[in-house]
């Protein structure tokens, strides 16, 4: 490279520098997303051999974080003294290639065959770097699973005629399209690319680089198939004058962004709405249960108690909303297994033709149907008069695995974003449902991976799927349990004052004899002093310090024929809710959700005390 002479350097303006410093930017942009996008494992270490920068084969290769990298070195990853010798002969000049066989794993050892190459380091051209490439090559004895080849075929192109030279022999194998598909520029627009990308696809090879000689274009690519594809092209312009492109299939990475941007963002709405939900419980207790309290302080003919009914209407209104709230925040888990397509369409899509395919899903049959007629009450809001999603099954391109495709007519933008959002859609009645939201953790927890891509207006649910065998979700079988003797005596631990008052003021009326605590360990306490065993305890599950199952696991230490009611805003209490029906808690354990009113309460203690009393009365 030509040294450029002072005077030259000085006559330089701003503007021309600010042109030259964007230039090199936006070449070295190119060549990270070129690394980025090899289907190879390849990392780049410094002169110490500590990661400096991976690509994403890399990182799903050896399962790493992006906040890991600054802290890995190659024995960390590779442990073998004889990379480490050919990695200390580059490191000091004495080579500039090496390569290595490495065995790692004991109980299952996997073989790698490792190159190094020392390069100039992008940053700074007086430092060095290592670029490192893995190939595993492993032998096993049963004969191997074809090999998936990577998503990405290489081009030539003339630029004058905008006529294709050469493409990569493995085209159709590796992107689906033959290898006569590809003729000219204007061809491929016609016929592989979508509508609304040709105009900037032509742009990008008449005018981008014509003029720069570079770039990267992203569009979406029709194969033949159901769907198009989302591919990015990084083209260059070689000596010959021609210029060399590598096409790169990114549906797949760009539906797992998707997801794990969807995700993120779910997870923490779930996350607001089960605190809000668990104050919004807390507060209606208190409002509802005192409105019940003045209800009976008030004759038939107080013209107050109009008022106060309307009270107690919102109040049951709001306690809908916050139970469909703690619902989303910590949804039960789905009644998951294998069920026939052939038996769940008619219930996804009205009218639909008989399906003969044979496929059996592996998945949560009730979330789908729900999930679906979710979708489809939404899509009123923007689906075009006389117009519906249509749901049709496509088998994936992912061996094992099928595609439900639920396609969404006259999807905006707006209606995108909002689409997989709690109380979202148009209301019907007097306040708008869950909506959608409800199941999509409960589908992904049975297997199946919910995509929205806004851009097609489709959603994809992926599942597992074969065409034979067929297996059932066994029910557990309830274990009956040993009651005790019943008893009146109630010990109360809340750590919310006005719903403490209220409980124990309704129990007390009762007929109840109730020892309160406001927290586990004045509870604890308290039991110590009682002159004879408590026959309830009543205990929220959330508190400051230990919480209501430690109480009651102690309790039970020193109080064996102890009943319990756990009452909770949470709903993070699946595993409690499975204990209540089967095993030791069966009978004598019950769950009651926040907001609940004082009739429910006493039905609750009547159900845990009555069997007690029932049982009772028949022994000998």
């Amino acid at each position: 490279m030509r040294t450029m002479p002072r005077p030259e350097q000085d006559n330089w303006k701003p503007v021309e520098v600010a042109r030259l410093l964007a230039l090199v930017e936006t070449e070295r942009r190119y060549y990270q997303e070129l690394f980025a996008a090899l289907p190879v494992p390849a990392a780049v270490l410094d002169d110490q051999v500590a990661l400096v920068a991976v690509n994403r084969e890399f990182r799903r290769r050896f399962n790493l974080e992006y906040q890991e990298l600054g802290r890995l070195r190659l024995p960390d990853l590779l442990p073998s003294p004889i990379l480490d010798e050919a990695a200390a002969r580059i490191i000091d000049g004495r080579e500039t290639r090496a390569e290595a066989s490495v065995e790692v794993g004991l109980r299952e050892p996997r073989t790698y065959r490792v190159a190094l190459q020392r390069t100039q380091g992008w940053q700074d051209g007086d430092t060095s770097e290592i670029l490192l490439t893995v190939e595993e090559t492993t032998a096993v004895d049963a004969p191997a699973a074809p090999a998936v080849p990577a998503p990405l075929t290489a081009w030539t192109l003339d630029p004058q005629a905008e006529a294709f030279l050469w493409v990569c022999p493995e085209c159709e194998q590796r992107l689906g399209i033959p290898e006569g598909a590809w003729q000219s520029v204007s061809v491929w627009a016609e016929t592989r690319v979508h509508p609304a990308d040709r105009e900037r696809y032509l742009g990008f090879y008449r005018e981008t680089l014509l003029r720069d000689g570079h770039g990267v274009l992203e569009y979406r690519l029709y194969d033949g198939g159901a769907g198009p594809h989302r591919v990015r092209e990084f083209v260059t312009r070689g000596g010959d004058g021609r210029f060399h492109g590598i096409t790169l299939d990114t549906t797949t990475d760009e539906r797992a962004h998707r997801r794990d941007r969807e995700r993120a963002k779910r997870e923490a709405l779930e996350r607001l709405s089960g605190r809000l939900a668990h104050v919004a419980n807390n507060l209606l207790m208190i409002i509802s249960g005192y409105s019940e309290e003045l209800m009976e302080d008030l004759t038939e003919e107080d013209p107050r108690r109009t008022d106060v009914e309307e009270i107690i209407r919102a109040s049951a209104r709001l306690a809908g909303l916050t139970t469909q709230l703690t619902g989303f925040a910590r949804p039960s888990p789905p009644a998951a297994g294998s069920f026939s397509w052939q038996q769940v369409i008619p219930l996804l899509q009205p009218g639909a033709p008989p399906d003969d395919s044979g496929w059996l899903i592996e998945g949560s049959a009730p979330s789908l149907t729900q999930f679906v007629q979710e979708i489809r009450r939404a899509s009123k809001a923007f689906c075009p008069p006389g117009e519906a999603p249509a749901v049709s099954l496509v088998e994936s391109a992912e061996p094992g695995y099928v595609d439900i495709q639920i396609t969404l007519p006259g999807l905006t933008p707006q209606a995108a974003d909002t689409l997989f959002e709690p109380f979202s859609g148009p209301r019907e009645g007097p306040d708008p449902p869950l909506g959608a939201a409800a199941y999509i953790s409960p589908l992904e927890t049975a297997g199946m991976a919910v995509d929205l891509d806004p851009a097609e207006a489709i959603i994809v649910i992926r599942a597992q799927a074969r065409r034979s065998g067929h297996s059932a979700v066994a029910e557990p079988e309830p274990d009956a349990s040993d009651p005790a003797p019943s008893g009146p005596t109630v010990l109360l631990v809340e750590d919310e004052d006005g719903i403490r008052s209220l409980i124990e003021k309704a129990l007390t009326r009762a007929g109840y004899q109730v020892f309160s605590a406001p927290w586990a360990e004045e509870a604890l306490s308290l039991a110590q002093k009682l002159e004879k065993p408590a026959e309830l305890l009543i205990s929220d599950i959330v508190m400051p310090g230990a919480g209501g199952r430690e109480v009651a696991e102690q309790l039970r230490a020193r109080w064996p024929a102890l009943r319990v009611l756990f009452i909770s805003g949470h709903h993070d209490d699946s595993v409690l809710q499975q204990q209540i029906v089967s095993g030791r808690a069966a009978g004598v354990t019950l769950l009651l959700r926040k907001p609940f009113t004082l009739n429910e309460l006493l039905s609750s203690v009547e159900t845990l005390l009555g069997r007690q009393r029932a049982a009772g009365a028949g022994a000998p």
